[in-house]
């Protein structure tokens, strides 16, 4: 069936059986044509090329131009120094991990929080995150802010 927007031209849908139906009516209709039929006579086809071939003299020796410059500055190549690897370069830090992978850390709150909404782990983010630096403060001496105090935790829904 054609489509209704095209009921007066279209003689073919577009299924697989249907294309190849409509290319093989339309090369037909292209090899009787007299335009197709200049291309059907093999005399025709040598002159065409042998005309080509005087407009395009050299065409098939053009290899790569030497004297030409390329687009962009040759590379310099710059020696590098071997540096060994030390292992505390190769443990990748937790802070790493996590952070690098910015859906994990809101799966994990989310998850924690019981709840999927921005507002809520915002709010439980900011909390970790100033638990975070309290313990962190702890552990190098500098807790300005004091002791972390079960009382915040109660008062949070986490």
């Amino acid at each position: 069936m054609p489509d209704a927007r095209h009921v007066r031209d279209q003689h073919y849908c577009s299924s697989p059986e249907c294309r190849k139906a409509s290319k093989k009516a339309s090369q037909k209709r292209w090899l009787e044509s007299a335009k197709g039929a200049e291309y059907r006579d093999p005399e025709e086809n040598k002159r065409r090329v042998r005309l080509w071939r005087e407009s395009n003299p050299g065409y098939w020796r053009r290899g790569g131009q030497k004297d030409s410059t390329a687009l962009q500055d040759t590379l310099n190549l710059q020696p590098v120094d071997n540096e060994a690897v030390t292992n505390k370069l190769a443990v990748a830090a937790l802070q790493d991990t996590l952070f690098s992978q910015p859906a994990l850390v809101v799966g994990l709150i989310a998850h924690l929080s019981g709840s999927a909404l921005q507002d809520t782990i915002v709010e439980v983010a900011r909390h970790y995150v100033s638990c975070g630096q309290d313990i962190l403060d702890n552990q190098s001496g500098n807790n300005t802010k004091g002791d972390y105090s079960n009382a915040s935790m109660q008062a949070h829904p986490v």
